[in-house]
């Protein structure tokens, strides 16, 4: 299946979900409510299946 054209082309699952991860943890030293901030493991799972190099919105297709 060929890869569809998705917006946000520069910025890959594996640079957003270091970001994300920094949020956590910049949020766990400020002691603010993580709930939000930790849905970034679809990013993880998404890496983890080799999607590292796609394009964020492919995390969603990984999500349960």
């Amino acid at each position: 299946m060929a890869e569809k054209r998705r917006p946000g082309s520069l910025s890959t699952i594996t640079m957003t979900g270091a970001t994300a991860d920094h949020i956590v943890s910049a949020g766990a030293v400020a002691g603010v409510d993580l709930e939000l901030p930790r849905g970034g493991a679809g990013y993880r799972q998404a890496i983890e299946h080799g999607h590292g190099g796609d394009t964020w919105t492919r995390a969603v297709s990984t999500m349960p």
